[in-house]
């Protein structure tokens, strides 16, 4: 038979596992609260998506792509991703289908970020990008709109064209990178 604990350690032991509890959530919250607000646009077409994207009231345009909580690459098709290894390994068997956006949520202690790849040829702009035409208005605004939807997790239901299907997937990482504070430590 065994011996019953004293209460002081019954207690102890609650109070324990109560505050490792609270420690775990906190961590989670942080883990899965963006770092921050800045976009960083790149790839095909991105001069035409950014003056469209950046107009009206949307987050900040973040130089440094490394840095941006949001990183929306844009691409023509899906096999122009092969040149970017990082991006293929990350994304994996969500960027192998006819899936317009693909969203990459990388949670770390220190904050989320994402990574948002746009299939520019499920919105009819991939061909026009190689023939070297400009995208039209209409299917500029319904490329925003799928990044916006993509970046806010679905929470922005304004849509007038046919955003077509996305997926998201999760890849944790260990640390989010930060940028340089300001000042006289800058480069230490």
């Amino acid at each position: 038979m065994t011996r019953r604990m004293p209460g002081y350690a019954r207690t102890a032991r609650t109070i324990f596992l109560v505050l490792l509890a609270f420690g775990a959530g906190m961590l989670w919250q942080r883990a899965v609260t963006p770092v921050g607000q800045g976009v960083h646009l790149s790839g095909d077409g991105a001069a035409q998506v950014a003056e469209a994207y950046f107009v009206w009231p949307a987050p900040t345009h973040t130089r440094e792509a490394e840095y941006a909580p949001t990183q929306v690459v844009l691409l023509r098709r899906w096999q122009n991703l092969e040149g970017l290894e990082w991006l293929a390994r990350l994304c994996g068997r969500a960027c192998a289908g006819q899936t317009g956006v693909v969203t990459i949520r990388r949670p770390a202690p220190n904050g989320e970020t994402r990574v948002i790849l746009v299939n520019l040829g499920a919105h009819g702009a991939g061909a026009m990008l190689d023939a070297g035409e400009p995208i039209p208005e209409h299917i500029l605004s319904c490329i925003v709109q799928g990044i916006e939807i993509a970046r806010t997790d679905g929470q922005w239901k304004i849509t007038k064209c046919d955003v077509p299907e996305s997926s998201r997937i999760t890849r944790p990482r260990l640390w989010s990178p930060q940028p340089p504070a300001p000042g006289f430590l800058r480069g230490l």
